[in-house]
């Protein structure tokens, strides 16, 4: 394996496509908030924004949030994977008291860093238009936050999209993991026939494959099935299924 870019860059068609969140989650945040977050983020995906957060608690757990910028721009710049390298959360003891998680967008990679903590039923659709440039956190901050409480402010604007979704929690011993594409990486694959006897006839029979930055921060996966749009135009997907751009 490889730390570095296989081709060249990253180019602005390559991060486009780059929907996958890394959540860093320290030690004073325990395993029911990380559950709990990702309960809530995925709720709040809709079509459009279709990020999915992946909670990570080793080895980068204890690094101060410069240090996690610089690894993410050094580690998630690689390809063969569906990170963003400018974008990551932090989850904290204040996760585990309030919900809220610390997300920090490194623009362009080049070491500006901006934060705001965040709901995590907010994020898909901010990520979304922070990722496309419609707006940036110190405009969220400048418009929202009141003056000199930036630090306590909470960016709470919620989606609710749990009627389109079946999400289903499969235990990590039941995927095959492996080595990922790239240092650092890991990769977890369930067959049709896993993805199925896991989905409890909730999940489709297809293959699945996930890349995971980092070690998995709770002992199961929050897998993500669920339907695009509602009636006669519902298209259904499922996260990390072979064959389909994962989200």
């Amino acid at each position: 394996m490889s730390s570095a870019p296989n081709d060249g860059p990253l180019t602005r068609q390559d991060l486009d496509t780059r929907t996958a969140l890394a959540v860093f989650v320290r030690p004073s945040c325990p395993p029911d908030a990380v559950r709990t977050f990702e309960t809530a983020f995925a709720r709040g995906r809709d079509f459009a924004d279709t990020w999915s957060a992946r909670p990570a608690r080793a080895p980068h757990a204890h690094e101060s949030v410069d240090a996690l910028a610089a690894l993410c721009t050094a580690r998630l710049a690689t390809r063969g994977h569906p990170y963003h390298p400018h974008f990551f959360a932090v989850l904290d003891a204040r996760t585990a008291a309030d919900g809220s998680a610390l997300l920090v967008h490194d623009i362009d990679g080049a070491g500006a860093l901006h934060s705001l903590r965040c709901t995590p039923a907010s994020m898909p659709v901010l990520l979304t238009v922070l990722s496309t440039g419609h707006t940036r956190i110190a405009d969220v901050l400048a418009n929202d936050a009141l003056p000199g409480e930036e630090d306590a402010f909470v960016y709470d604007v919620p989606f609710d999209y749990a009627a389109r979704q079946s999400n289903v929690r499969v235990p990590l011993n039941q995927f095959l993991w492996t080595d990922g594409p790239v240092e650092g990486f890991r990769t977890a694959r369930l067959s049709a026939s896993e993805t199925a006897e896991a989905g409890a006839g909730v999940l489709p029979e297809t293959d699945v494959e996930l890349v995971w930055f980092g070690e998995p921060a709770v002992d199961d996966v929050l897998l993500l099935y669920g339907a695009h749009a509602d009636g006669p135009d519902e298209r259904r997907y499922l996260v990390g299924a072979v064959g389909a751009a994962e989200a």
